[in-house]
């Protein structure tokens, strides 16, 4: 995982946007991945590893 400075974001569940945070990216240079870090229903932090994510400007 390359760490970078974290921004909100959010990633795509379905046909919902949840928000998130961008921790870092991992992959290569063919196939990058973003590390988001979120909070679920039950509040615990979940980390998962996505291809997607949409900056969120709020």
């Amino acid at each position: 995982m390359i760490g970078i400075n974290s921004f909100a974001a959010e990633l795509r569940c379905g046909r919902d946007w949840i928000p998130c945070t961008v921790v870092g990216i991992a992959g290569d240079d063919d196939c990058p991945r973003f590390i988001v870090m979120f909070d679920d229903d039950d509040g615990l932090t979940t980390l998962l590893r996505v291809s997607e994510v949409r900056r969120n400007e709020g």
